[in-house]
This record gives structure tokens, C-alpha cells and sequence, in this order.
């Protein structure tokens, strides 16, 4: 399952972690960047006097936002360098995820959709001048607090993972393009999917804590009933076209964040690693003596953010820091066989920036 293992050496703890083409980068603990040889660059000036922890970066890296995810601060930036300021409401704000993300867009900066105004009103504005697209005075929203963003692989549709008032987690799809066209698409509930209702018997509550594009058609989401032991639930693989639910597995294993490896397996990240089989509901390979977050709702606080990670989709790669130590996992899409294993002494740290 696992490919290859590369481990490098810190001289320090890093702040923030992001995917920088095929290199990484902790731009909140200044600019410092990794590759897979080992080598760090020395920080340079960052933004550590504020609590940022979270970033989102654009498909070409060009554009990034840094955040504090338990809080409402977040800073846009373009080549790495601040653009403008952005705030979210105070309501909440301590207890669940800032909800953020890009719309990219062809040869033009991306757009950016966050809840600037009202935790449950969804805005789009341009990225440098802030100004708002579509706005529209008569807007009706869902009492839905908008959090994790989950982009699908072609940008045309995106989950959002957020919750409401029991608190109980629910998950909605959106069309991009319907966005686009009008705004208040975001307000309007009977044209949100919630996939909690979704061939279940009324049974009571369910909560959809997490979710992830398997492709750009199919997502797979884990459902789990409000009165379940930890652990109990169903892995779903649901055709977003139709909204019908193609496969159903359960599963008794405690789902964190998850993401998608093959159309038959997810990289489940719930204080472990493991890799997850959508066929069966088990574990097939699980990485040892490394940690991952135990992000297994939006709802939390500011502690559930470490250790840091970053998962780039498109190599099946994914990083994670403990303590002074930088892990990165490359991933078999069809494994076949044990991983290899690559552990860097730290070298002279040049300057990659020059």
C-alpha cells in the first residue's frame, strides 16, 4: 500500500504545511521550504506573530490563503506575498473549521468563497479586490454553518462539511456553475443535497462528519447515526449526477478526514494512518510509528490541528509532521508491495529561494 516512505529532519517545529509544486513549504513560519532530498531553507520573515495554522493553495501555487482555523483571521496571498486581509463571524468561530476556498479559473486568479458577513451565508468575491459577485439583498439562508471545503477534481462541484444546531454534522453538494450564475443557489436547501436523509430508515439523526471526491462524478461520504458506538457506520459511494448511492459498505472503524487513493480505497487520517477498502469496510495497510491528525469533525478546537499535514492528490503523497520530524508517505494506487524506506540527516540549509 505504501510506496515509498521519505523522512526528513527539522531543526525546528514547523507552523503551517502546504504542497509548493512538488515541494513543501510552512509559509507562516517563513517561507521555509522542503523537497525530497532533504533539503530545508533557512525562514525568512513569515506571519508567526499571529496564530495562523491553516492554508489553502491554488492548483498553480501562485495564490494561497493562510488562516487561523479556530478563529476568523485569514490573509490572502499572491507569489507569497500579503494581498489583503479577510475576517469571518465571530460567532462559533472557536468551535468549527473557517470555511474557505478557491474557484479556480483559467488563466485569472481564482475566485474566493468564504462566509465573510454571516457564518451561514456563502459569499464569492474576487481575489484581489474583495468585490462580491452576484450580490443579492433578498438572500434566505439555511440556519447550515458552512465549514471544510472539499473541491472536486475537475472544479465543478465541491462539498462543504458543516453542521447545525444539535450540533450534528451535515454535508451539501454545490454545482460551481450554478454558484456562479446566482448566489443565493447557496441558500436555497431544496436544491442542496443532504446526504444524511439518503435511503436510510428513519431511524433518528445521522451526521456525515466527512467526505471526499473519489472522482469527479462519484464522492464517498461516511454516515454514522447520532446514538452509534464510535466507529459504527457506512461508507457510501454516491454518483452526484443522480444523488443515488451506488455502494454501501459498513464499517466499524472510526472515519477522520478521509481522501481518495482509488476507486477502492481511501487514506483515512483519525490519529492514525491507515488505508481504508471501500469494498469490504477494512483496514487493508496501516502506517506505523507515524501520527495524524484526529480531525474527525469540523466541530473541535485549535489543539486538533497537529499534527500538521498536507495531502497532494494528484501523486497519492501525503506529509505530516511530528515534532521535528517531516513524514512523507507516497502511496501505491493498486499496491503490490511493501514500501521502501528514506531517512535524510539533515543537510547545510541553502537558501532554494535565491
Amino acid at each position: 500500500m505504501l510506496k515509498n516512505h521519505y523522512k526528513v529532519e527539522l531543526n525546528y517545529p514547523l507552523k503551517s504545511l502546504s504542497w509548493y509544486g512538488d515541494q513543501l513549504i510552512d509559509i507562516v513560519g517563513g517561507h521555509v521550504l522542503i523537497d525530497f532530498d532533504g533539503n530545508v531553507s533557512d525562514p525568512r520573515i513569515g506571519y508567526s506573530g499571529f496564530p495562523f495554522d491553516g492554508i489553502i493553495m491554488s492548483s498553480c501555487s501562485k495564490y494561497a490563503v493562510i488562516f487561523e482555523t479556530f478563529g476568523t483571521k485569514g490573509l490572502l496571498l499572491e507569489d507569497l506575498k500579503a494581498i489583503r486581509e479577510i475576517n469571518r463571524s465571530y460567532y462559533c468561530s472557536r468551535s468549527f473549521e473557517f470555511p474557505v476556498s478557491f474557484l479556480e479559473r483559467k488563466g485569472q486568479p481564482p475566485l474566493l468563497v468564504y462566509c465573510p458577513d454571516q457564518y451561514n451565508v456563502l459569499e464569492v468575491e474576487e481575489f484581489h479586490s474583495g468585490q462580491r459577485l452576484g450580490v443579492n439583498s433578498n438572500r434566505e439562508p439555511e440556519d447550515f454553518f458552512f465549514s471544510r471545503f472539499v473541491m472536486s477534481p475537475d472544479s465543478q462541484h465541491f462539498i462543504n462539511l458543516g453542521w447545525q444546531w444539535h450540533p450534528v454534522e451535515l454535508s451539501r453538494l454545490f454545482s460551481v456553475s450554478n454558484l456562479l450564475s446566482d448566489v443565493s443557489y447557496a441558500d436555497k436547501g431544496d436544491e442542496l443535497r443532504w446526504f444524511q436523509l439518503m435511503e436510510h430508515d428513519n431511524d433518528g439523526w445521522y451526521r456525515i462528519p466527512t467526505a471526499c471526491f473519489i472522482d469527479s462524478k462519484t464522492i464517498c461520504i461516511y454516515t454514522t447515526n447520532l446514538e452509534a458506538n464510535p466507529g459504527e457506520g457506512s461508507l457510501d459511494l454516491v454518483d452526484i449526477k443522480t444523488n443515488k448511492i451506488l455502494r454501501r459498505v459498513e464499517t466499524d472503524i472510526l472515519m477522520g478526514m478521509i481522501y481518495p487513493l482509488s476507486s477502492s480505497h481511501v487514506l483515512n487520517l483519525n490519529g492514525e494512518i491507515s488505508i481504508v477498502n471501500l469494498v469490504t469496510g477494512q483496514i487493508d495497510y496501516k502506517v506505523e510509528g507515524v501520527s495524524a491528525p484526529n480531525r474527525d469533525s469540523v466541530i473541535g478546537s485549535s489543539k486538533d490541528m497537529f499534527p500538521l499535514m498536507a495531502y497532494k492528490r494528484d501523486k497519492r503523497r501525503l506529509a505530516v509532521t511530528n515534532d521535528k520530524q517531516l513524514h512523507i508517505l507516497e502511496f501505491e494506487k493498486n499496491p503490490t508491495k511493501r514500501p521502501g524506506f528514506m531517512n535524510f540527516p539533515i543537510p547545510s540549509l541553502p537558501d532554494v529561494f535565491r
